[in-house]
């Protein structure tokens, strides 16, 4: 067979090179190049000097070849700073659904993914989750990015990068490609793109200072969320609950860090997500890390346990996390229930730059008298039964952090205080010492700030990790140097481009819903109306004054007290200022007390306390305010066409919160993903495949209902759980949140057996 000559056509070959090439090989019409035409030459004699070859014949022949792939690489980075070991999922559509390639970072940082011409969308959405920053050693934080790969507008560089999360986040709540670009260029203060590729381009890289800082800006925000990879780690954990309160002594931040609320423990981490390891000599903890949310239990037996202390938190920047725990004692005999707040972080066993460390951190809080300068929330949950609980709020500055020395230093905080449904006096906090943690050495993420009241009769203690908004406080005595009272403290910086979510002069619908721990044992009917079932919190809308401070102001909206402090918000109802009623025993006003943090789609979560007291079914007396009620909502401006949907795959970590029975308290976790197709005029679909702790998959198909008139972005789930005797799940989600609620009942009309939490990212 004969090759090609210059111009195209088959070159003619002779002797015994055309017998061989004619004998040797058996090539049929398949076999040939695509679009070519060959010329055929015939063997028309031989002799024993050698073979002749005479053209005979010239014939076209159209093969059936296909056509050459036309392959596509894309390129980039993943920046925290340089990310290794990232997984990398390139996608076509913006629910994610679509798969097109795969890939990781190598040691530097750096990807190439290769796709076919066919398979290359416009635009593209990556995601990248898991690996490590070569800079500080931590867990790096899950990024996205959305991008065009033709076009005038198309990427050279597919740089995957805090600020091309910004543009991905705007995408998902409805914007278009070029108006979530310059959004986001114009919430950053970028007067102008940096380098050929803008917003795309590497903020770490020489001269692109500007990049860099409005970098930090989006990781200040406090919304990122990490994952655990396999791997070795250590874990700490400062940790608060109510039987802290009236008895244990705290008398300096040293003190603090040896007494039992600092936990320390060593963890193993397998690449399913598996938690294993131990608490000083006596604890074992088992657990799973799914997405950016991780659960673990802590027991005293590995067989048979007689306490379990269920740890569950949303994970952000280097390794940090925070959220509740619930102590369990006595599980052979009669449950006893405590419940407590922490803040901790997972730790890489080696590897950690503590020079690379220092330097992030001092670049996420810029410290400075005004550029550190931070919004401050403060709310009590657990108090002795003459204290009324209270928010504070207000701002103070974080002026220097020392990763090598161990030390923090944060300005006097000037906090505002709520008198029940309207504020109250303003007081000063004066700044005394601050560290920023060493356990062994090993740096813990964790930072903790003391101050003294304005009457020098209580010490105030915050903790919080670098990366997250939620942390503790607690306040001592200084009488008797023990815990007083406790509860959250929310942080956040103040120039971080942070969703805010509500705007100054609009008028904003707001959807609610919420567990209680009355739920358990009622009706599923009566827990719908309770609160799980997503409502309306203001018929109308909420009208946001035109004068208030969205970023660090108040207002009163009707009876309820209304504290805007940027990505956080407080609602305190208590007319009388004593915090006695609620409507669960069919009173007609509800004083509570509720902190809820916004994510950039307009989802809102946290949790809520109610006054006064109640009977369960068959149980006795409860102060309704040492239990919380967790609360998931959603804030959609009126002025927005767009309302939000959501559609895609999502990681589901759940738990039990309240139950009616405890003694299976220690299986009481289930794990796996959760796909939604947004519901439109009719209801949409989900399917749950879950695997409970120690048991096996099932999949199970739900009904996502469409939102009610007035109450866009929450989710409605709800169905059959397959394969658990006709048990009935409802699911409450606010789209682009972390965290859903959930209850089981024993049917669609059955008994309420259990409510809780999900935990769920993308």
């Amino acid at each position: 067979m004969a090759g090609t000559d210059a111009s195209g056509s088959a070159a003619p070959i002779s002797g015994k090179q055309a017998i061989a090439a004619a004998t040797a090989t058996n090539i049929s019409v398949a076999n040939l190049a695509y679009s070519t035409t060959y010329k055929i030459y015939f063997v028309a004699s031989t002799s024993t000097s050698g073979a002749s070859v005479t053209a005979v014949q010239s014939i076209a022949v159209a093969t059936t070849a296909a056509a050459p792939a036309t392959t596509v690489s894309l390129a980039g980075s993943v920046i925290d700073g340089k990310v290794s070991g990232a997984t990398l999922t390139l996608y076509s559509d913006r629910a994610m659904t679509t798969q097109v390639g795969t890939g990781s970072t190598d040691s530097t940082g750096a990807f190439s993914i290769t796709l076919t011409a066919a398979t290359t969308p416009d635009p593209v959405y990556i995601k990248s989750a898991g690996g490590t920053d070569i800079d500080t050693g931590m867990p790096a934080p899950t990024l996205f990015s959305v991008g065009n790969t033709a076009g005038t507008n198309a990427l050279t560089t597919f740089n995957v990068t805090p600020l091309t999360k910004d543009v991905f986040d705007r995408v998902s709540r409805g914007n278009d490609l070029a108006t979530a670009q310059s959004d986001a260029k114009t919430a950053f203060g970028l007067t102008a793109n940096t380098g050929a590729n803008g917003l795309y381009e590497d903020p770490t890289a020489a001269g692109n200072t500007g990049l860099k800082a409005a970098a930090f800006k989006k990781l200040a925000a406090g919304t990122a969320g990490s994952t655990i990879t396999a791997g070795n780690y250590k874990m700490f954990a400062i940790t608060i609950s109510k039987t802290d309160v009236g008895s244990t002594t705290v008398s300096s931040i040293a003190n603090l860090v040896a007494s039992s609320n600092f936990v320390a423990g060593d963890v193993s981490v397998t690449a399913n997500g598996d938690i294993t390891g131990t608490v000083g000599s006596s604890h074992f903890i088992t657990g799973k890390v799914i997405g950016s949310s991780m659960l673990f239990n802590v027991v005293d037996s590995t067989t048979a346990p007689t306490s379990i202390t269920r740890v569950v938190g949303n994970i952000g920047l280097n390794g940090s996390f925070s959220g509740n725990f619930t102590d369990v004692s006595s599980l052979t005999s009669t449950p006893v229930m405590d419940k407590g707040i922490f803040v901790g972080s997972m730790v890489p066993a080696t590897g950690i730059n503590a020079a690379g460390l220092g330097t992030f951190i001092s670049g996420f809080y810029n410290p400075g008298a005004t550029s550190g300068n931070m919004n401050i929330v403060a709310r009590h949950i657990f108090s002795g039964s003459g204290e009324v609980p209270r928010v504070n709020w207000g701002q103070a500055a974080v002026t220097a952090v020392d990763v090598s020395a161990g030390t923090a230093v944060m300005g006097n905080m000037t906090m505002t205080q709520d008198a029940g449904s309207s504020a109250g006096a303003t007081s000063t906090y004066t700044f005394s010492d601050g560290e920023y943690l060493k356990s062994g050495g090993i740096p813990t993420n964790l930072l903790v700030f003391h101050f003294t009241d304005a009457t020098n009769s209580a010490d105030i203690y915050i903790v919080t990790a670098v990366g997250l908004r939620r942390g503790i406080y607690f306040a001592v005595s200084k009488a008797t140097n023990k815990i007083e009272l406790a509860g959250e403290s929310y942080m956040s910086k103040v120039d971080s481009v942070a969703p805010k979510g509500f705007t100054a002069g609009a008028t904003e619908d707001v959807t609610v819903a919420g567990i209680h721990p009355a739920m358990p044992g009622q009706s599923r009917t009566a827990i719908l109306s309770q609160g799980l079932l997503p409502t309306i919190a203001v018929s109308g809308g909420m009208a946001i004054p035109a004068n208030v401070d969205t970023s660090n102001g108040y207002t009163v909206l009707g009876s309820e007290l209304a504290v805007f402090q940027g990505s956080m918000f407080v609602m305190k109802q208590d007319a009388n200022n004593d915090f006695l009623d609620n409507q669960l025993g069919g009173g007609s006003v509800d004083d509570h007390l509720r902190v809820v943090e916004f994510y950039e789609s307009g989802a809102m979560q946290g949790e809520e306390i109610l006054g006064g007291t109640f009977v369960p079914a068959g149980g006795s007396s409860i102060t309704l305010r040492d239990y919380p009620m967790n609360f998931v909502g959603f804030v959609h401006n009126r002025a927005d066409a767009t309302l939000p949907s959501f559609t895609g795959s999502l990681n589901f970590l759940a738990r039990t919160i309240y139950a009616s029975s405890y003694l299976q308290f220690g299986n009481a976790y289930t794990f796996g993903t959760l796909s939604i197709t947004a519901p439109t005029t009719t209801a949409g679909s989900a399917t749950l495949v879950a695997t409970p702790a120690g048991g096996t998959a099932a999949t199970s198909t739900l009904t996502v209902d469409v939102p009610a008139t007035g109450a866009p972005g929450v989710y409605h789930i709800h169905g059959v759980l397959s394969g658990s005797g006709g048990r009935y799940v409802d699911i409450t989600w606010p789209i682009g949140g972390t965290k859903a609620l959930y209850a089981v009942s024993a049917s669609a009309s059955g008994t309420v057996e259990d409510v809780g939490e999900a935990y769920i990212t993308q």
